[in-house]
């Protein structure tokens, strides 16, 4: 499925887009943000050189010719591998002590398993001091 990423593999949706369109033997792709959160939110999945493999169907591409390309198993891993190094930042958070929420919004997927509150500190100016 689209939606989550499963333990083995994920498929790229069509939000994923095509960055160069003249031919070449090189395609970059810009990964949707789904896509890209759908992969995240995996850790067994594409986070070392060891779990990012490749699988391509024939009909994912044509050559100048129009031929269908060979299709690929997933047989070769990505070399070199560049993993996730982008710390997420403090986008935005709301507070709605009506209803008792903290909303904070992240730049980045978060696990929220991981979360501690006693880490956070509302304070009434920005450079309030405790």
């Amino acid at each position: 499925s689209n939606d989550t990423a499963s333990a083995s593999s994920y498929d790229l949706t069509t939000g994923t887009t095509v960055d160069n369109t003249s031919p070449s033997s090189v395609i970059t792709l810009s990964l949707s943000a789904a896509d890209i959160a759908a992969l995240k939110r995996n850790s067994a999945l594409a986070t070392t050189a060891a779990n990012t493999y490749l699988s391509l169907v024939a009909d994912a591409v044509r050559d100048a010719a129009g031929q269908s390309i060979a299709a690929v198993n997933p047989t070769l891993s990505k070399q070199p591998f560049a993993g996730d190094t982008t710390r997420a930042q403090l986008q935005a958070f709301s507070i709605d002590m009506h209803n008792s929420i903290l909303r904070i919004t992240f730049t980045d997927v978060v696990k929220s398993s991981t979360f501690d509150a006693s880490g956070i500190t509302i304070q009434d100016a920005k450079t309030a001091t405790t």
